[in-house]
């Protein structure tokens, strides 16, 4: 289980003030509108952002209390970017190797994600759905615990949408603890064991998707959703 509770000063006005239990297994679906903080807490939680206080652990692992704080490369926590950031003048290939010198898991990551015909193809080639694949395929072969993708489908094609998030559905059913921004609402409430909305760094709502979507008592949340179908 990962314990958060931690605050971060982004400016004069706005902090992040989060505190939440992430079970195990579970797949967590961040919503909130722009600027409510998604992106900084999963960028807290990976460890690219140092919290001004609190806790964060995974377990019995420490990854952030007081001054000590584990680095994200030591946190076995894989990272998806919007725009993929992966390295241009690389391999696909080299891409999962700069990750884990493991040729053989790299192998077999390009084959369950259907990029094998790819392998040595430099990635400048590739269509948006290939390359988040590459990246998914990159954040894998570093043995992570648990996944965080930020908004993964933002800078896709509509067309390459479902692509990607077919394979989110399948790294969902290997029961790998998964926490995913995304305005994909479907997808969601298909998906997710829980979803979380926040609201000037504050988290307001927390449940199901059922109770989220279609039950919140706030009207921000509801106002929300209700765009989101129209």
């Amino acid at each position: 289980m990962i314990t958060i509770d931690c605050k971060k000063k982004i400016s004069d006005d706005f902090s992040i003030d989060a505190r939440l239990e992430i079970n195990k297994g579970s797949f967590v679906c961040l919503y909130g509108r722009s600027g409510s903080g998604k992106t900084t807490l999963l960028r807290i939680l990976a460890g690219f952002l140092r919290a001004d206080s609190g806790s964060i652990k995974d377990g019995d692992l420490v990854l952030q209390e007081g001054n000590e704080f584990l680095s994200a490369g030591k946190r076995r926590i894989g990272f998806l970017f919007q725009d993929y950031a992966l390295f241009e003048n690389m391999s696909v290939t080299g891409n999962l190797l700069f990750a884990r010198n493991d040729p053989q898991k790299a192998a077999m990551l390009l084959e369950i994600l259907e990029l094998s015909e790819f392998a040595k193809s430099g990635v400048e080639g590739l269509s948006g759905g290939q390359k988040q694949r590459v990246a998914i395929a990159r954040a894998m072969a570093m043995q992570p615990k648990v996944l965080l993708f930020d908004e993964p489908t933002s800078a896709l094609d509509p067309e390459m949408v479902d692509e990607v998030l077919a394979v989110i559905r399948r790294l969902a059913s290997t029961g790998i603890t998964m926490v995913i921004v995304t305005h994909e609402m479907s997808f969601a409430r298909d998906v997710a064991s829980r979803i979380i909305f926040l609201d000037g760094g504050k988290i307001i709502e927390d449940g199901t998707p059922e109770k989220v979507i279609k039950r919140s008592r706030h009207a921000k949340v509801r106002s929300f959703f209700e765009a989101l179908t129209n």
